[in-house]
Parts: C-alpha cells; sequence; structure tokens
C-alpha cells in the first residue's frame, strides 16, 4: 500500500481502472474508449515495463485484439513476454493465454502447443472465464482440429455469454469467436 501512495503509475493505473469499469458496465467496449486508449498509447508504449503499468499493456493488448490488429497485439505480447521477470506470475499467464491465442490463429501450430503447455493448468482452473473458453475453443478447432470438443466449448462459450453482466464482452468476445470461425471457413471450407 505504501508504494501505491508512492508510485505515480500505480496510483493512475487504479485512477483509469476505475474509470474503465464504469464504462464497461454501462456496455462500452475498448473501441468506445478511444481518447483513454490514445492517452494510455502515449504515455506507456515503448516505456519500461514493469508490475506498475503492466495492466495499461494488457488493456492495448486486448484493445488491439478487440480490433483485430494481431500483429500489434502479438508486437506488445512478445514485448511483455521479453521481461516477464519483471511481471507478478498470474499476468504472465494471462500474456501466454494471449500469445497462445495469437499463435493459433497466425496458424503458428508448433508456437501454439509450447504455448498450450505453459498454460494448461492456468487454463483448467479458468475455465469458467469467457475469453479461456474461447481461447481452448479456438485451440481444438483450429491446431487440434477436434470439431466435436470445439462444439462443446462453444456452447459453453454461448452459454457463458448468457450469464455474463458485461455486454461489452460479450460484444468483444463474439467478434473474435466469429473471427476464428472466418478462419475455419478459409482453411476447410466448411462451417462450423
Amino acid at each position: 500500500i505504501i508504494n501505491a501512495i508512492k508510485d505515480k503509475d500505480i496510483e493512475r493505473a487504479f485512477e483509469t481502472q476505475l474509470r474503465m469499469n464504469d464504462r464497461y458496465l454501462r456496455g462500452e467496449t475498448y473501441s468506445d474508449m478511444n481518447n483513454l486508449i490514445h492517452t494510455i498509447k502515449l504515455r506507456y508504449e515503448g516505456s519500461k515495463i514493469k508490475n506498475s503499468n503492466i495492466w495499461f499493456y494488457s488493456i492495448l493488448v486486448q484493445y488491439y485484439m478487440e480490433n483485430l490488429e494481431f500483429d500489434k497485439a502479438e508486437e506488445l505480447v512478445d514485448e511483455i513476454l521479453r521481461n516477464k521477470s519483471n511481471i507478478i506470475s498470474i499476468i504472465v499467464n494471462e500474456i501466454y493465454c494471449d500469445k497462445l491465442f495469437l499463435s493459433i490463429i497466425k496458424n503458428n501450430k508448433k508456437e501454439a502447443k509450447d504455448c498450450y503447455e505453459k498454460v494448461k493448468s492456468y487454463l483448467k482452473a479458468s475455465k469458467y472465464m469467457q475469453d479461456k473458453i474461447r481461447i481452448l475453443y479456438s485451440y481444438e478447432l483450429l491446431v487440434n482440429e477436434d470439431i466435436k470438443k470445439a462444439n462443446i466449448l462453444k456452447k459453453k462459450f454461448k452459454k457463458l455469454n448468457k450469464d455474463n453482466p458485461y455486454k461489452w464482452q460479450i460484444k468483444y468476445e463474439k467478434n473474435i469467436i466469429n473471427y476464428v470461425d472466418d478462419l475455419y471457413r478459409e482453411k476447410t471450407n466448411s462451417i462450423i
């Protein structure tokens, strides 16, 4: 707590998080918050990654993913992972989950399998989180090519949508799931 009082990055992160949470509850997505995202980009892109500002980097990764700017998201993810020794382990797991997803959609199966092994137990422990179901769905569909498991995960994803109070997250995750389904259609000429 004393460090939080002294560290302006922590103070700004907390304040920004409160503002963004308020907007999430009103159904806004990251794209709806362009002014806030622009401020975060100006302040943090290119700065040293550490625990006090990692939240901002995570927001930018999600913002790029929401806008299907996967190359930009991957650049940030790779930068974060190069600095992972400065970051608490739960955040490193989250970033590896993002790396896993990005590897899946870029059809880099070897990297996807390597990332999956790093976060397999973390994914299992967070199996009721919508983004983790999306990642597992993508993995089964595009890496393992197991349509049966993918369909089970997609049903679970849809059920979580019904129970999710954050409408922005539903919109965000559906958009990315649709992108994954499009990749599958392009790859196989069939519909999931």
